[in-house]
């Protein structure tokens, strides 16, 4: 369901909309951003907040708004898989062209 890559710009991924992703031997189609809810401030064994999440990307990307879901705070990308396939720590990212 995640998938995190190292290296590459700081939030490049905002540049990627349509564009397809070779993420080892699968192929996603990468969409529009992920909007992230007040669940992310919250540690998953406690329930308690232990990270203000959406403070830090306000302070970062600042409050946004898409025609789908609204005004929030935005981070990350959606994709939707084209190729199934097999994804290893340390395999090659490559964006189309």
């Amino acid at each position: 369901m995640n998938v995190a890559i190292a290296g590459g710009d700081p939030l490049v991924e905002d540049s990627w909309d349509g564009r397809e992703l070779m993420l080892g031997d699968a192929v996603v189609r990468v969409g529009g951003p992920v909007k992230r809810c007040a669940a992310t401030t919250r540690n998953p064994d406690t329930g308690e907040i232990d990270l203000q999440t959406l403070k830090l990307i306000g302070a970062t990307k600042g409050r946004q708004e898409t025609p789908m879901f609204g005004a929030g705070f935005y981070f990350g990308v959606y994709a939707d898989v084209l190729t199934p396939g097999r994804i290893h720590v340390g395999d090659d990212v490559t964006l189309d062209d």
